[in-house]
């Protein structure tokens, strides 16, 4: 079977054909109308599966694209054909000889959305040359202020097949990044209102970070293999993620496995939380290590995240300790942040750096960056909260494991306005660049606010 990823779809569609017709004559060769009706009779007549004999001739010379209950019910009733062309037994659905035309229908299938997605970028790219301005930001054209004053105006609902764990707004602020429990990474263009995929795993995505959408993309999974998506010129020959040409990079050699990732504002420095306690800095452009590493916690190293200037680095641990650094010296910045309970779930600098907030599943706590004081919680607080997001503007978003989303005043440490009510816990939370779109995942659903 040859490479499908160097393949087009009617490369792959008539690869396939091919295989068909080996299969064919290793069975006798019988003649389509057999095929159908012996199929029809050993296999049964459910059309949904079954071939019609225009299908089967499409699928023989490669011309078409078939489904992959039809390709199994075509591999089946062929295989109900000896090597003599006499009728005989078909294998069952779960037979280990089906197993390669599985494999050879995943590939195509691959092959089929990764062409899609590569038309719709096609078409994405030529509707935004010249750039129009009027598009961003999105929603200051929508609900003046409304975000500023507290009072979200809900804008839509994006359904996802698998469950939203980690999303980013990146400095272009009208794509919102989406990590899925699938493995997959989408970019949503929320003025065309299309996704185009950027990268996608074999085990559950636990963090991504990015800080623009040009600019590397470091994701990790659920097997602690940090990897880092990016840019190749096209024609280098390398796995190209459909329409948006990455290939990933795995970084190594790596000691123990990652836990999360952060990149800085520049997209220069990427930090990696290793369940040993350690957080490693990796240059993204030669993508080999960069400086010493921060013996940071006595347990695993749950997350970090850089300051809006990129100077100072915040970690957490399973220790229930939030650390400050200077990311030059590689030094702590103060005293350990320890009044908590327990590992905190969330981090974030509020703009200007002055404030970090911290959350650990309990409550939400705000400390002065430049004294490394507790200030205080905020008041008013519902249930426990485990994810946190400053908008640019200065605004605190909350979620709870209840699914309730709040907004939050620095000036007061009050909350602002409604609660935002969802079916399922708060999974990610994301501000675009212009403080103008909250994006909140619960479950399977991502709901934009204005």
């Amino acid at each position: 079977m040859s490479d499908p990823l160097h393949l087009s779809l009617s490369e792959t569609c008539i690869d396939l054909g091919r295989a068909l017709t080996a299969l064919r004559e290793q069975h006798g060769s019988p003649s389509l109308r057999a095929i159908e009706a012996h199929g029809l009779k050993v296999l049964g007549p459910d059309r949904s599966s079954a071939c019609s004999l225009a299908t089967m001739s499409t699928a023989f010379r490669g011309t078409k694209f078939i489904s992959h209950e039809k390709l199994l019910w075509l591999v089946r009733a062929v295989m109900a054909f000896d090597e003599n062309g006499a009728k005989t037994v078909p294998p069952g659905r779960r037979a280990p000889e089906l197993n390669e035309w599985r494999e050879r229908w995943t590939a195509l299938n691959r092959v089929r959305t990764r062409d899609q997605a590569a038309s719709r970028y096609r078409r994405h790219v030529k509707q935004r040359q010249p750039a129009e301005p009027s598009v961003i930001p999105l929603a200051a054209r929508i609900a003046q202020g409304s975000m500023q004053r507290g009072e979200p105006i809900f804008l839509r609902r994006l359904q996802r097949y698998a469950y939203v764990t980690v999303m980013a707004f990146p400095h272009d602020e009208d794509t919102l990044v989406l990590g899925q429990g699938d493995g997959s990474v989408y970019a949503f263009n929320l003025t065309q209102r299309e996704d185009f995929r950027l990268a996608e795993h074999s085990t559950p995505l636990v963090s991504l970070a990015l800080s623009s959408i040009a600019s590397p993309l470091a994701t990790v999974t659920r097997d602690g293999t940090p990897r880092l998506w990016v840019g190749i010129q096209p024609g280098e020959g390398e796995y190209s993620i459909f329409g948006w040409n990455r290939k990933y990079v795995s970084l190594e050699p790596q000691s123990c496995p990652v836990v999360s990732v952060a990149v800085s504002p520049s997209g220069g420095l990427l930090a990696c939380c290793g369940r040993d306690g350690v957080v490693r800095f990796w240059d993204t452009e030669t993508r080999t290590m960069n400086g010493p590493p921060l013996e940071a916690h006595s347990g695993p190293a749950l997350s970090a995240v850089f300051s809006h200037t990129g100077r100072r680095l915040a970690s957490s641990g399973q220790d229930g300790v939030v650390r400050l650094w200077d990311v030059e010296s590689r030094s702590p910045v103060g005293a350990p942040l320890d009044a908590h309970v327990g590992p905190q779930l969330s981090l974030a600098f509020s703009p200007g750096d002055h404030l970090l907030a911290t959350a650990d599943g309990v409550r939400v706590r705000l400390w002065d960056t430049a004294t490394s004081k507790y200030i205080g919680g905020l008041r008013g607080e519902s249930g426990p909260v485990d994810h946190l997001s400053f908008s640019p503007s200065g605004i605190l978003a909350t979620g709870d494991v209840d699914g309730i989303v709040r907004l939050w005043s620095l000036g007061t440490y009050g909350s602002m306005g409604r609660r935002l009510r969802h079916n399922g816990r708060v999974h990610a939370m994301a501000f675009s660049a212009d403080s103008s779109v909250l994006a909140v995942s619960a479950g399977k659903w991502v709901d934009l606010y204005a």
